[in-house]
């Protein structure tokens, strides 16, 4: 996945605010939704699988944040 991103198809229920981190999911048919919950938040066995976090940048796209959840959840990628 590219480093910076437009959130174009991705669904949500909240309201994003530049600044704040989000959290990538896909489901199984392929859609992508962000969340406010971390893998952490669901007891380390989030609902599909982990795509990495994103912090939602002043012009509106995303850039994905580099870290220890990030790492492992694209070891295979």
């Amino acid at each position: 996945m590219p480093r910076r991103i437009r959130s174009v198809g991705w669904r949500r229920r909240f309201f994003r605010r530049p600044g704040c981190v989000y959290h990538l999911y896909c489901r199984p048919d392929g859609s992508r939704y962000l969340s406010l919950l971390a893998p952490a938040d669901w007891q380390g066995c989030p609902p599909h699988p982990y795509l990495g976090f994103w912090r939602l940048e002043n012009d509106m796209s995303f850039s994905r944040v580099a870290g220890p959840e990030t790492a492992r959840a694209t070891d295979g990628e």
